[in-house]
């Protein structure tokens, strides 16, 4: 997932504006359409022998050594 930084990182919620990764929510935003954009453009290949089954973290596991969210934020990317 995206780090929080004052990062642009363009524009992913079609308002015109770049937006930046700068809070929880906004790395959850980018991380969230990422996903469904994936979701999209895997439909429209209409692949016949390969089935999409799901997202791999940057990270293997689950630690609250880097940020205090990271448990928080796999439960709601998956949402």
């Amino acid at each position: 997932y995206p780090e929080i930084g004052d990062i642009e990182f363009g524009d992913y919620d079609g308002d015109g504006k770049t937006n930046k990764i700068d809070c929880y929510q906004a790395t959850l935003d980018v991380t969230k359409w990422f996903m469904d954009e994936v979701d999209k453009r895997f439909a429209e290949a209409d692949f016949k022998n390969i089935e999409l089954k799901g997202y791999v973290c940057k990270s293997e596991g689950i630690t609250r050594q880097n940020h205090d969210f990271e448990g928080d934020f796999a439960r709601d990317a998956a949402k």
